[in-house]
């Protein structure tokens, strides 16, 4: 039986998170791996490269969980950043697509639905930052009505928030 420090990289299952900046992807990167590996801040632009992080997920086994930069990233350096996004959509085998309960416009994740579904990655679509008390019954309509998804509804303060979210990868 394959053990976390014995399954190389390339056999884990590759799961990556990708939003916009600022909507939470660091947070829930934190959560799932249990601990502070990505640094969290209110500055747009805080992930520059891609993070990258073994874990075991019961019910998964050996992963690496990767966090991304912000896909709408502005200016030069944004630009590149948003490159190596992209680049990863080619590594992943799962991905996490995060909405933020304060966005209005999702044309972005949108396109970026589009883009995994025809690299084939399936992908979950996760509301973020919901403990914000932000009625999201539009935005969830509009992720239903536009990607005939359920989103699923997460607060960062909920206990056993890895577990959650691990039963809906599993699915």
């Amino acid at each position: 039986m394959a053990t976390l420090n014995s399954t190389p990289r390339s056999n884990r299952l590759h799961i990556s998170i990708f939003g916009k900046t600022n909507s939470g992807k660091s947070t829930l990167y934190n959560a799932l791996t249990t601990h502070s590996t990505s640094l969290v801040s209110s500055i747009e632009g805080t992930t520059t490269d891609p993070v990258y992080k073994s874990i075991e997920l019961l019910g998964l086994g050996p992963c690496v969980l990767i966090d991304t930069a912000g896909f709408n990233d502005s200016g030069e350096l944004g630009e590149l950043r948003v490159g190596k996004t992209q680049d990863i959509v080619k590594k992943t085998d799962l991905a996490i697509l995060l909405f933020s309960s304060q966005e209005i416009d999702i044309e972005e994740e949108i396109n970026w639905a589009k883009q995994l579904k025809k690299a084939n990655k399936p992908y979950l679509c996760i509301i973020s930052k919901t403990d914000l008390n932000i009625d999201t019954k539009n935005l969830e309509q509009e992720i239903k009505l536009k990607l005939n998804i359920t989103p699923l509804k997460i607060n960062y303060k909920t206990k056993n928030l890895q577990h959650y979210i691990r039963k809906e990868l599993i699915k």
